[in-house]
């Protein structure tokens, strides 16, 4: 009877991995993400490179800046990972600095992602205000892709304003991390199953 019990639990303990609250897998808080950017233009030079890796964090993680010659204007670039959350802002020295129609006028890489990750779900972005009615996220926004692959996630951007705030979330996908009660169960119901074995094949006096 005692063996019977320990095989019953050991059999209902994958129900228990489902029952059991799972701990967070869409944080990358501690992760170290490695980061660089890609300026295209011949007339465009990265004046300032991300750092190559940082842990995430509380604040940035990466800046970097670069300088359109054509209209001697510089675009700095801050980039904040959050627990499941990414914010890139655009900002400029130079009223108004703008950069437009270039296939690609620059490029952000970053690597280090957990294997399990597909992207961001969604995006929040935000136009200088100083636009005013030409301030329209459908028109002026200048992402125009968003490429991942297994840890690795690269925008593109073809339209810079500084000013310019991109919001990005998603829940990342991730296998489940058991609780250490789940744990708990598991070895009681093994130390069970090892108990009953033990009684069972017993040599008898």
């Amino acid at each position: 009877m005692t063996f019977l019990k320990a095989a019953t639990g050991l059999f209902l303990l994958p129900l228990a991995f489902l029952a059991t609250p799972q701990a967070s897998a869409n944080n990358l808080t501690g992760l170290t993400i490695s980061g660089n950017f890609t300026s295209n233009p011949a007339d465009t030079v990265v004046t300032t490179q991300f750092a190559p890796s940082t842990v995430v964090g509380p604040g940035v993680e990466f800046t970097g800046s670069f300088y359109f010659f054509t209209f001697q204007e510089t675009i700095n670039i801050s980039v904040d990972f959050g627990p499941n959350d990414l914010t890139i802002v655009f900002t400029s020295p130079d009223d108004l600095a703008a950069f437009s129609s270039f296939k690609e006028i620059a490029g952000l890489h970053f690597s280090g992602l957990p294997s399990s990750f597909t992207g961001y779900d969604t995006l929040n972005y935000t136009c200088n205000p100083a636009l005013g009615p030409l301030c329209d996220p459908g028109s002026v926004s200048g992402l125009s892709t968003e490429n991942f692959s297994p840890g690795t996630l690269t925008l593109s951007f073809t339209k810079i304003v500084a000013g310019d705030t991109y919001v990005f979330g998603s829940p990342l996908t991730a296998p489940a991390i058991p609780e250490p009660s789940t744990f708990a169960l598991l070895g009681t119901g093994m130390l069970g199953v090892a108990g009953g074995l033990r009684r069972r094949f017993a040599p008898r006096a």
